[in-house]
């Protein structure tokens, strides 16, 4: 699926998150990531009870160029794996308190 007449990082990012948000909200998916820099590409996982479904985002010169494509089955232990990962990513950022800055 390409998009033509982007013509800055901005309009880029802007469609990438409203077709990321309409396939969020399409996909019966247990957990998502949205990943990216702020001026490069920008890659969508949604997580599944055996794969994950990738979504790319390509800025390539006034257009945007969306691909996929779906990851291997996992097996019960590699699933772990990702939950935990998930989880130790959800849980790393927390709020300085300040009774720690004195």
């Amino acid at each position: 699926m390409k998009i033509e007449n982007i013509t800055d990082y901005k309009e880029f990012r802007k469609e990438a998150f409203k077709q990321a948000y309409d396939l969020v909200e399409l996909r019966n998916c247990s957990t998502f990531t949205l990943m990216g820099y702020k001026y490069l590409d920008i890659r969508l996982i949604l997580n599944f009870h055996d794969c994950n479904e990738v979504y790319d985002f390509t800025f390539n010169g006034g257009e945007m160029e969306r691909t996929s494509f779906y990851t291997k089955d996992t097996t019960h232990e590699e699933e772990m794996e990702g939950m935990k990962r998930f989880s130790d990513f959800m849980n790393f950022d927390k709020p300085e308190l300040a009774s720690e800055t004195k």
